[in-house]
């Protein structure tokens, strides 16, 4: 393969000998630390530092200390970049963003997070690994901007904000300097054509701050001249939080729609805002893609107000909320990816609480998953026997993929007739089903009326509090 030629023009530090050494041996260059990370020459320290981290010895983190190095943010004379020493030190930027994902290696196989991180991000990575100690993954991401010590922060937190948003990226790999230690993984992700260009009107300099991206409108106040916070019944009024899904039935529908809803903890702590309210503002363009900047602005400041334990300061909500709106309105390929298939939907015709609605879900979802089931053994019957091979459980269970134990739990069965259960379960004159009633007004069309103010069934509790009145119960 032809290496382009400026992935020899960028390169990082390379030290030897461990991390007690701040004194780079030499550069490298993207291909040359492939090489190294696929050709390790020291296989043996890495199996043993891999095998203490599995068996929880601490001790692991001693012996990782002997491997060696890159600076990945950077080149340097001496990795000492604090205070004045990063004007001295500081040679040049690699046009390379690191960052560290650690992950629960007690519940999530290492390898198949970093297919994960390759499948969804694999088009704008320049290069994933998996750690030294296999406790997470290693991330590269090469950014054409002109990168320097004033907005080296800024295109780091722009990444997390508007592509990493989802991962749970090492705070403690934020700084310029930051050593990645040689991992050993023979199977590199690596796209030496793979580049992230951000709008430098998105960046914020140390030194500066952005222009506001909203602007005035009437019967609003202003927040530190900059933005608008409208009142929250103009907000819950206008403020989409959920996907629409159209139904004519009254009570509960049953059918497979892509869904998207905003949601957040009863309690938003320290340490989660930033990543919470991030979401949320994902969430919130991909619902209201029309919707002036301030609904959405006002309504993170209410969930920061009433649920951030404690509040985010206002100036620091204004700069994440103005970082991630521009961040996506300006980025032409952005795709927002965090839908989810939703079976069971309610309507307008029921005054379930919300205990009531899960309860009724669960039970629906129930017989839809076991019919499921049912029918991929009938089907895997119906194929073994037109095809002339033995129809037993096992041969059943083997070509199905459903396990052998539910093949004999369900080999007799029939699927559930689910249409006519939700026939039932939204026909007026079923009165006294379990845990189904209806509201009173005038029905027409599939929609039931109310004469009095209409709340939606599947409002919040606290909405519905902050409607009725004006506090939080």
């Amino acid at each position: 393969m032809k290496w382009p030629g400026v992935y020899f023009k960028l390169t990082f530090s390379y030290f030897d000998g461990g991390i007690k050494n701040t004194v780079p041996q030499q550069s490298i260059n993207l291909v040359q630390l492939v090489d190294f990370i696929t050709n390790h020459h020291n296989t043996g320290l890495i199996y043993t530092i891999r095998s203490l981290r599995e068996k929880n010895d601490k001790y692991y983190k001693t012996l990782k200390g002997y491997l060696p190095y890159v600076t990945p943010n950077c080149t340097v004379s001496q990795r000492k970049l604090t205070g004045d020493l990063l004007n001295i030190n500081l040679l040049s930027f690699s046009q390379y963003i690191y960052f560290d994902i650690d992950i629960d290696i007690k519940t999530i196989n290492v390898y198949d997070y970093k297919k994960y991180i390759i499948d969804r991000y694999g088009e704008l990575l320049s290069m994933v690994c998996v750690s030294s100690s296999l406790g997470g993954v290693s991330l590269l991401f090469h950014v054409t901007n002109t990168i320097t010590t004033e907005n080296f922060d800024s295109i780091r937190g722009y990444i997390i904000d508007t592509i990493l948003y989802d991962e749970v990226t090492d705070t403690n790999c934020s700084d310029i300097g930051r050593p990645m230690f040689i991992s050993y993984d023979k199977e590199v992700y690596v796209n030496y054509d793979n580049s992230i260009t951000i709008d430098d009107s998105l960046l914020t300099n140390k030194k500066g701050v952005n222009q506001p991206i909203l602007y005035s409108t009437t019967e609003q106040y202003r927040l530190n001249g900059t933005f608008f916070v409208i009142p929250m019944k103009q907000v819950f009024g206008k403020v989409v939080t959920k996907t629409v899904v159209n139904t004519t039935k009254p009570v509960v529908d049953v059918k497979g729609e892509q869904f998207v809803e905003v949601t957040f903890p009863r309690h938003i702590k320290d340490g989660t805002k930033h990543k919470v309210y991030t979401q949320m503002i994902h969430t919130l363009v991909y619902l209201n893609p029309e919707i002036e900047p301030e609904y959405l602005y006002s309504y993170i400041r209410f969930i920061n107000m009433n649920f951030g334990k404690p509040p985010m300061l206002d100036y620091k909500l204004t700069d994440l909320f103005q970082f991630v709106y521009n961040g996506i309105k300006n980025n032409p390929n952005y795709t927002y990816i965090h839908h989810r298939m939703k079976w069971i939907h309610f309507g307008t015709g029921t005054t379930m609480n919300g205990d009531e609605k899960k309860d009724l879900s669960s039970k629906l979802n129930g017989v839809r998953r076991v019919n499921n089931t049912i029918q991929k053994i009938q089907d895997s019957k119906q194929y073994l026997m037109e095809n002339g091979l033995k129809v037993t459980q096992k041969s059943v269970s083997e070509h199905s993929g459903v396990s052998l134990t539910t093949v004999k739990r369900h080999y007799q069965k029939e699927p559930t007739d689910l249409d006519s259960m939700v026939m039932e379960i939204n026909n007026p004159t079923t009165a006294g089903t379990p845990g189904v009633q209806f509201n009173r007004g005038t029905f027409s069309g599939g929609t039931i009326y109310q004469s009095n103010d209409y709340i939606h069934p599947d409002c919040p509790r606290w909405v519905i509090n902050y409607f009725q009145t004006g506090n939080f119960l």
